[in-house]
């Protein structure tokens, strides 16, 4: 679609404010609660006629009711059930008319039921298929020649698949949302790819857990989502967090309520499983884990330059651990020898040391980078760096460059993977 096309979302960060949307003709789906309700708050606050569709009848009309008076451009409450391709055609027949060609989609409705894989209720992973995936299907079907038609006439369109943080990333418990959600975020690319412009303006959004009533749709309580909430009136996507790993039975034990990065308890994944019997959630190992890739933390040496500077000697992320490039000074002491031998053990005895602490060795290192300000320095050192490496024999380049202090003749920087264990 155009990418002249007005933005939709108010940036509550800096104030911006939205371009006015007056004379389009906007479909929200899930339109009775949480993001499809703040989202129509917003499109109608900008002058945009709105129609709202969803399941709960009571809740559209009392949305159109609140709507009503804040706008001149009509709100039209629509109930249809999108796992339903029947019911959506007829209510896109229905909207367009009432308001016109639409000309903005946004296809929010969503379903998300949690279980274990091994124990879930398959009628629960086929609603939320039918919802999440084919509902979004047949809503952007029924709309595509309004929106094609509106392009071929230079005027904006959009289309905007609501995904979720889920789609990307790796949530034990909630296999199949995450699955239908990461299907939502290639299918708007393809999309893309398929269409060419006429489709530069059909994205997707993946926000994180919106505020929506979810004991209402889950069939396995307590059901909460495994990512920090967003505000109830934002959905722009937030910052790719991951969330704490937490061995509490409820919520689910990958659930965090806080967006900072903390170190992962065990570096061993573990799975879900419910007590036969029971719709209680409990939490044991399995010998087919997986390492979850939730974890993220900083390891600090204690040294100076990280502090002045902002950064972490180390990053372990999930499997991966980051080793910032690392000099030879002694940070306990904060000296350095001027002999680039001794240089060299120093960085390496630092880089050791954290990934000791990230429980991983030289044995785990992938991939190695040298920086001297002096090419001649370099195979001085390789004896020293031989007995690190010489047997994991990773992936190493060396490159000639000034460094940040002229006291400091070498620098070493690794990236290593910890093993999994099965």
């Amino acid at each position: 679609m155009s990418s002249s096309s007005p933005s939709l979302i108010r940036d509550t960060d800096t104030g911006h404010t939205a371009q006015r949307l007056t004379g389009r003709v906007a479909v929200v789906t899930g339109a009775s609660s949480g993001i499809g309700a703040a989202t129509a708050r917003r499109l109608a606050a900008d002058g945009a006629a709105v129609a709202l569709l969803g399941r709960r009848a009571e809740r559209l009309r009392a949305l159109a009711d609140e709507l009503g008076p804040t706008t001149t451009a009509p709100i039209l409450p629509v109930t249809a059930d999108l796992a339903d391709p029947k019911t959506i055609d007829t209510a896109a027949r229905t909207i367009t008319a009432t308001l016109g060609p639409v000309d903005l989609v946004v296809a929010n409705a969503g379903v998300m039921l949690g279980a274990p894989y091994e124990t879930a209720h398959t009628e629960e992973w086929d609603r939320m298929i039918d919802v999440n995936l084919r509902g979004l299907l047949h809503t952007a079907r029924a709309f595509t020649a309004d929106l094609l038609a509106a392009v071929a006439q230079g005027r904006p369109a959009d289309l905007v698949h609501v995904g979720s943080v889920a789609g990307h990333s790796l949530y034990p418990g909630w296999s199949v949302y995450c699955a239908t959600k990461s299907a939502v975020a290639h299918l708007s690319r393809n999309l893309r790819a398929e269409l060419g412009p006429a489709a530069s303006a059909w994205r997707t959004s993946n926000p994180a857990s919106p505020s929506r009533n979810w004991a209402t749709t889950c069939g396995t309580p307590p059901c909460r989502p495994p990512w920090p909430a967003c505000g109830p009136t934002s959905v722009r996507s937030p910052p790719r967090t991951s969330p704490t790993p937490s061995p509490s039975p409820s919520p689910p034990p990958h659930t965090s309520t806080s967006p900072n990065w903390s170190s992962s308890p065990s570096n061993r994944a573990d799975r879900l499983a419910r007590r036969p019997g029971h719709r209680q959630w409990t939490y044991r190992p399995g010998p087919l884990s997986v390492r979850r890739m939730t974890e993220r933390r900083a390891i600090l040496s204690g040294s100076t330059f990280e502090e002045q500077i902002g950064y972490a000697r180390a990053v372990v992320d999930g499997d991966w651990v980051h080793v910032s490039g690392t000099t030879g000074f002694d940070y306990s002491t904060m000296t350095i020898s001027d002999d680039v031998v001794a240089q060299a053990e120093q960085c390496l005895r630092n880089i050791e040391a954290a990934l000791a602490e990230a429980k991983c060795t030289f044995a785990d290192v992938v991939r190695v980078r040298y920086l001297l300000p002096d090419r001649a320095d370099f195979e001085p050192c390789w004896p020293v760096l031989r007995r690190c490496f010489g047997e994991v024999r990773p992936a190493a380049t060396m490159l000639v460059c000034g460094l940040a202090d002229p006291r400091m003749k070498i620098e070493i920087e690794v990236y290593a993977r910890r093993a999994t264990t099965a």
